[in-house]
């Protein structure tokens, strides 16, 4: 009886090594879709942001310049309401590309830990 039982017993464990060594490489496969499908939110986020502020940066030029024309403010005043706008500008695009950068940081080490 134990020789007829090494068939199944041998077969249950091809089987389960299988299924074992394709859940690992699919919980990874997951895994990263879940990450980079979360960076790219983050990085889509980051870009709809800065959009918005050259959006606001362009009304904010022409607003100054409307009361500029219509002599309500000055020139000097003028560039520096724009000057300090366009900061904030500056500061936008500099976290779009530190979030790019540390999105292709963390993919780019997730790849090396899997080695890929």
């Amino acid at each position: 009886m134990e020789g007829d039982a090494n068939p199944y017993t041998g077969s249950v464990s091809a089987m389960n090594q299988v299924v074992l060594n394709d859940a690992s490489q699919m919980g990874n496969g997951v895994v990263y879709q879940q990450v980079s499908q979360s960076l790219g939110l983050s990085v889509q986020g980051t870009t709809s942001h800065l959009d918005q502020m050259l959006v606001l940066d362009a009304a904010i030029i022409a607003k100054v310049a409307e009361l500029i024309f219509h002599q309500q403010i000055d020139t000097d005043t003028g560039q520096e309401i724009i000057k300090m706008f366009q900061g904030v500008v500056q500061s936008s695009i500099d976290n779009l590309t530190h979030v790019g950068n540390a999105a292709h940081d963390v993919l780019s080490n997730f790849q090396s830990l899997q080695g890929g």
